[in-house]
């Protein structure tokens, strides 16, 4: 698998939204089944050519059972971090993301999208209202997300930056939290009626 030198200086905290990109990247431990990181190379492998970087896991791998990647085409970095980290993301074409539980929120989302990766992953949680038709495509049947990815191309790498760095910034956060602090203090209630919990799944969500 041919992934891009780190290019001297490169800033962990810019993106690099005109390089070149070829691969798709999965963000997250594969021995956490819940992960579906088995449905992530399902994804990839299904369309020829297309190869997937593994950033939170190894090719052999002992947990509760010894499991082997064979596929050339799926490469693994480990528990990468940091800049090294970042930079892979910089050289992803998007981010395979076939969760089968609700997330509450997804932190990999946003690294991604920040990096100019679009997403491909399942509609649960967080996703359906993260990931909006601009910045990826979601369907619990892997069939579909093969056929989206061969469109990785065509999602626009600036938007999906934008769209992390303004929306989903510390400053924008901070101050949101501010804005609920400020209503509890002055009495006020944060939701008309008290959360409830619509619906409960003893195992893992639909996934095809």
């Amino acid at each position: 698998m041919n992934v891009n030198p780190r290019k001297p200086g490169f800033d962990c905290g810019a993106a690099d939204l005109n390089n070149t990109r070829d691969y798709f990247h999965f963000l997250g431990k594969t021995t956490w089944r819940i992960k579906n990181f088995k449905g992530a190379k399902k994804v990839v492998l299904s369309v020829p050519c297309e190869k997937l970087a593994v950033l939170g896991g190894n090719r052999i791998e002992w947990n509760r059972r010894f499991k082997i990647t064979l596929s050339p085409r799926v490469k693994f970095y480990g528990m990468v971090g940091g800049r090294e980290k970042l930079r892979l993301i910089n050289g992803s074409k998007g981010l395979i993301h076939p969760i089968k539980a609700h997330e509450s929120f997804g932190l990999a989302l946003i690294e991604s999208l920040y990096f100019g990766c679009p997403v491909f992953g399942t509609p649960y949680g967080s996703l359906p209202e993260i990931i909006t038709k601009d910045f990826g495509f979601l369907s619990n049947k892997s069939y579909e997300l093969s056929q989206a990815i061969k469109n990785a191309g065509s999602y626009c790498r600036k938007l999906c930056h934008e769209y992390a760095r303004d929306c989903f910034n510390s400053r924008k956060m901070a101050l949101n939290y501010l804005q609920k602090y400020e209503q509890v203090i002055n009495g006020q209630k944060l939701n008309p009626a008290p959360p409830r919990l619509k619906e409960k799944y003893a195992g893992f969500l639909p996934w095809e």
